[in-house]
């Protein structure tokens, strides 16, 4: 019997059959190019859902199967793995890619994540990564006012004290409001969009209708008009159903502009850029820790982390132009972006 490989895969708008998503793709690819041959060489079971329920599910069920090693794309689906192994005590290597975002003094959901047996491929939020890549989006946006971002209460980037000022804002003001100041989630954030001259908002994101809701209070415009205010969303936003549609089609037809982090996919369904780390890259990068599982050179006890920096930014120039961008900043801001779509 050849070992039995677990994959976690998310973050996709539409459902996508697990074989071809984008971190098993890469996976796959990635042990191929090691010389390593699914059927042959390992089993392979997948995953690939936005609900972390599904995860769970299938990580539960893998376990009682057997499983030899987890792999897992993205910092939500490796908590999940983490839940589950504590909760049935059992203890099984990890490879995953993803990302732990640096404020303050947390380096978000990390200690948890990085257990022994575990090798982590971290991934940079791109777009946040350095205040050079955030002021991209005063280049797109001369006259930007204000950074709004949701937040996804039920993942492990809402950190403990995050999840703590959330909750009392919720309780103090209701579901549909937006922090400001030292309330906020995310100060790095804040920080980030002071830099560029803007303010900046979260919203405790836990449904899309409440998120409908609270996306009323941004003011909408007409593509005549400069634009002030921007939605950055993150990939977490996937893990609460139907909120990426939600603020897509807000942006349709209140012409509030939406930038993605982490999703090449989004510019083509309305996202006017995202700044990404490739999934099926990173994840063929990550391939040759399972591979060294597969031959026998796994470290017992190993606890890795390696940096990848590979990234790649696009932008939807048709969706700018029907925002009202004027094609000269759109041109001078093009020089920033891997590829140009629309």
């Amino acid at each position: 019997m050849q070992p039995l490989i677990g994959v976690l895969s998310s973050y996709t708008l539409d459902p996508v059959d697990a074989l071809h998503a984008p971190t098993v793709v890469g996976l796959i690819d990635g042990l191929c190019r090691c010389g390593r041959k699914q059927g042959r060489d390992y089993d392979l079971v997948a995953v690939h859902s936005n609900a972390l329920e599904d995860l769970e599910a299938a990580l539960r069920r893998w376990l009682r199967e057997g499983v030899d090693l987890l792999f897992s794309g993205g910092t939500p689906a490796c908590a999940v793995i983490r839940k589950i192994l504590s909760e049935s005590g059992q203890h099984k290597p990890v490879v995953y890619y993803g990302a732990h975002p640096i404020d303050g003094e947390h380096e978000v959901a990390l200690r948890d994540c990085l257990r022994p047996d575990t090798v982590c491929v971290r991934i940079e939020l791109p777009l946040t990564y350095t205040p050079r890549n955030f002021s991209i989006l005063r280049r797109l946006f001369p006259e930007l006012r204000k950074v709004h971002i949701p937040f996804a209460r039920n993942t492990a980037f809402c950190h403990r004290e995050m999840a703590e000022r959330y909750d009392r804002f919720v309780a103090a003001h209701g579901p549909h409001g937006w922090i400001q100041g030292d309330e906020v989630g995310f100060a790095s954030l804040r920080n980030l969009s002071w830099i560029i001259d803007a303010d900046y908002a979260e919203h405790p994101l836990t449904t899309a209708a409440g998120l409908r809701e609270a996306l009323r209070a941004i003011p909408a415009r007409s593509p005549e008009e400069p634009v002030h205010d921007v939605i950055v969303a993150f990939n977490d936003t996937y893990h609460i159903a139907g909120a990426p549609r939600v603020l897509l089609d807000h942006s349709k037809q209140d012409n509030v502009p939406v930038v993605w982090v982490n999703n090449p996919t989004m510019p083509a369904a309305g996202a006017v850029a995202d700044f990404c780390n490739p999934f099926m890259r990173v994840a063929q990068h990550a391939a040759r820790y399972v591979e060294e599982f597969l031959s026998g050179r796994w470290e017992e006890g190993r606890q890795t982390l390696e940096w990848s920096h590979d990234t790649h930014f696009s932008m939807n120039r048709a969706r700018l132009l029907e925002l009202g961008v004027p094609p000269k900043t759109i041109e001078g801001s093009a020089r920033f972006f891997h590829e140009i779509v629309g």
